[in-house]
């Protein structure tokens, strides 16, 4: 290129500013960089005092045709911003003007907000196959916010281009009216990653709209929605209390168990009032009635609440350890002396009681009831012969720091002389409730399996690919990694005859079973499970391992 004598070119660029004359004026541009620093800066500052119309075309073919420009003049965006302010009509005019500058403008409309570049950037959405500029206009669309452009975006709703469908998501939650969120499920059920972008918006947004979308997909068919979905409310978080709040008063169980979890893991007091409302309510349902006692363990302390202590007598023994964590959280006086009433009876239900304390390792409640003479004979025979050793050494220490090591000692004669059964072998259980584990724990023990547990799915499949134990029990709504997401990754060292896998789900939804079943699962167990039932699964599945000698 020939050498440009960067005096005549200002010169020409400065007169071709006072006539007004934009074809030269750019053209002269076009070789900015070109021009000495003391050139460059004396064009800067003659276009920013023109004419506000004049200035911002020169501007934006400056910015344009030489980007690197913006890094040594850094003012010059905020002096383009500041002269479309001043001058909103060129901004619209340029919008409509076809040229390489046309995606600066309509970028330019949303970064100021301009809502009279609403109507022709309606006209492009309608009028070019450009997927630039249609991306470009539909962001641009979403930051003016204007209600008028919800139909046109959401006319991309139906698009199976995934760029210009996610940029309209995103532009109807930036508008955020109720039909513009009320819009966005039309995008549902594409697939995994939209239905998480939907859901994002909607967690985004949190007017009542998006919410009760989010609450809808916490029911919906596909696991990972589910939990996405619950991962969003929880971390809304109290905002999203008086709709989970209402859930319990609908008569979907699994809405209901959803909603208590989460209520659980946002722990704010307001949900304490309902969730003994639903108690009280007696449902039928046990893993309602788990739930709710499970979150009322986790939740802030309120005393004198004797409702709890119908918990201890529930029928079925999941329930039961709930209960007992419940209480061990709540525990005062008043509670205490109800409960020790219940104990004294000394029949069968109140042996039911204290092994629950015992399992669900209550320890206030356990010291509480230590004076009680039918409370010390049947813990200290269940502690010595049947509990887990885990569970047996938690209480042991527990008395020796309370000074009680008359018992202590007790319990550990009874130990020994008791016979010491031959463990089949380990069981792998993964479940994100701690209570769950716990009930995994006596339960596989109980039946003579050594339980190993994890809380975490990640920490689970690191350990089996070391470990191969004689089967995996696992849940199937977990956060981060699905019960259905880590069979799938154990089914790639290990086969469905190599090593059984149970999904255990509160879910009785025909979708899940199947993709659980299409994943490598061998069984589903229903929630809650009792000795009974997970020993008949197990039989039924090691019958095998138990010929070839490894039971």
């Amino acid at each position: 290129m020939r050498k440009v004598d960067s005096k005549v070119a200002t010169e020409e660029i400065l007169q071709n500013i006072e006539r007004r004359d934009l074809i030269k004026a750019k053209i002269v541009l076009t070789y900015f960089d070109h021009f000495d620093l003391e050139s460059q800066r004396r064009i800067l500052y003659k276009l920013c005092k023109c004419d506000d119309d004049l200035a911002i075309i020169l501007l934006v073919s400056l910015a344009t045709s030489h980007p690197q420009v913006i890094e040594f003049y850094p003012t010059l965006i905020e002096t383009i911003l500041a002269k479309a302010l001043n001058s909103p009509d060129t901004v619209v005019q340029q919008i409509k003007n076809p040229s390489v500058e046309q995606i600066y403008y309509i970028q330019l409309a949303g970064s100021i907000r301009l809502q009279q570049a609403t109507h022709p950037l309606l006209h492009l959405l309608t009028n070019t196959d450009d997927v630039t500029v249609l991306q470009t206009a539909l962001e641009s669309l979403g930051a003016i916010g204007s209600h008028e452009a919800v139909a046109g975006i959401a006319a991309f709703m139906g698009t199976d281009n995934q760029p210009l469908l996610l940029t309209a998501i995103q532009a109807l939650g930036e508008i955020g009216t109720p039909d513009a969120i009320g819009l966005l499920a039309q995008g549902l059920g594409r697939n995994e990653s939209t239905d998480c972008f939907i859901l994002d918006v909607y967690g985004a947004v949190q007017d009542e709209t998006a919410l009760h979308r989010l609450n809808k997909a916490m029911i919906t068919g596909s696991a990972p929605l589910r939990n996405y979905s619950k991962e969003i409310l929880s971390s809304i978080g109290a905002k999203a209390v008086p709709l989970l709040t209402e859930n319990l008063e609908i008569s979907d169980v699994d809405l209901q168990i959803h909603s208590l979890n989460l209520l659980q893991e946002i722990g704010d007091k307001a949900a304490l009032q309902p969730i003994r409302n639903l108690i009280n309510s007696q449902p039928k349902n046990a893993n309602v009635r788990f739930a709710a006692y499970e979150a009322l363990a986790s939740l802030p302390r309120r005393t004198g609440d004797y409702v709890l202590a119908g918990g201890l007598n529930d029928p079925v023994e999941d329930v039961r350890l709930a209960a007992a964590q419940a209480i061990d959280h709540n525990l005062d006086k008043i509670l205490l002396t109800g409960i020790k009433n219940m104990v004294s009876r000394g029949d069968a239900e109140a042996a039911q009681i204290i092994k629950a304390v015992i399992n669900a390792k209550a320890q206030n409640l356990y010291m509480g009831l230590i004076e009680v003479p039918f409370f010390q004979e049947v813990a200290g025979e269940y502690l010595a012969t049947k509990a887990h050793p885990d569970i047996k050494g938690l209480f042991v220490a527990l008395l020796q720091r309370q000074g009680r090591d008359d018992i202590a000692e007790l319990i550990f004669s009874r130990a020994a002389a008791a016979q010491k059964s031959q463990l089949h072998g380990k069981i792998c259980a993964v479940d994100d409730s701690k209570m769950i584990l716990n009930i995994y724990r006596k339960i596989l023990h109980d039946i003579g399996y050594e339980p190993v547990l994890f809380e975490y799915p990640a920490e689970a499949l690191n350990w089996l690919q070391g470990e191969k134990p004689l089967a995996v029990c696992t849940d199937l709504n977990m956060p981060e990694i699905t019960g259905i997401e880590l069979t799938r990754k154990v089914r790639e060292k290990y086969g469905k005859q190599e090593l059984p896998i149970i999904m255990v789900t509160t879910q009785d939804d025909a979708q899940d079973h199947q993709l659980a079943s299409d994943a490598g699962v061998n069984a589903v167990m229903g929630k809650p499970f009792d000795v009974e039932k997970l020993q008949y699964l197990l039989n039924q599945l090691l019958v095998g391992e138990r010929r070839n000698g490894h039971g």
